[in-house]
């Protein structure tokens, strides 16, 4: 019988773990670096308390006039100015009127307590041209009730 000897190196078991550490840091920096530490900037709208028989719940289309007097139209809240209130209003209550030609559209208009009365008041009147049933909701500055006020 032939013997060979060979001189091969006995292997460790062992892993090495530095370049896994080293991935490691590097993916947590880069996720660290790319994610936002602050949050998002939302609009801050707040919304009237309305009990359920109210007639409000019937209100079709939401207008919002905040502080700063921007105004958000719809549902989705889009941003609209003055001018084009009167489009967007003309929109939506075609639309109303195809799609549910028995009930008329009525507006929910909301505003802050520190609007302006003229900027209110032409938003008022714009609404007013179109759509004869209006609700207005509103803040009390003594509390932190709604109240909401039905105009025909």
């Amino acid at each position: 019988m032939i013997y060979l000897k060979t001189r091969l190196k006995k292997k460790s078991n062992l892993i090495d773990l530095t370049p896994f550490v080293d991935l490691l840091f590097l993916l947590l920096i880069f996720f660290v670096m790319m994610s936002d530490l602050l949050p998002l900037r939302t609009i801050n709208t707040q919304t009237a308390c309305i009990e359920d028989s109210h007639t409000c719940m019937a209100a079709n289309i939401l207008v919002v006039m905040d502080a700063t007097h921007t105004i958000y139209f719809g549902q989705n809240q889009d941003i609209v100015d003055i001018r084009q209130l009167r489009d967007s209003i003309q929109r939506e209550i075609k639309k109303h009127r195809e799609a549910y030609p028995q009930i008329s559209p009525s507006v929910l208009l909301s505003i802050d307590s520190k609007v302006e009365y003229r900027e209110f008041l032409k938003a008022f009147a714009t609404i007013q041209d179109y759509c004869k049933a209006i609700h207005l909701s509103y803040r009390y500055d003594h509390d932190d009730l709604y109240s909401t006020r039905s105009i025909q």
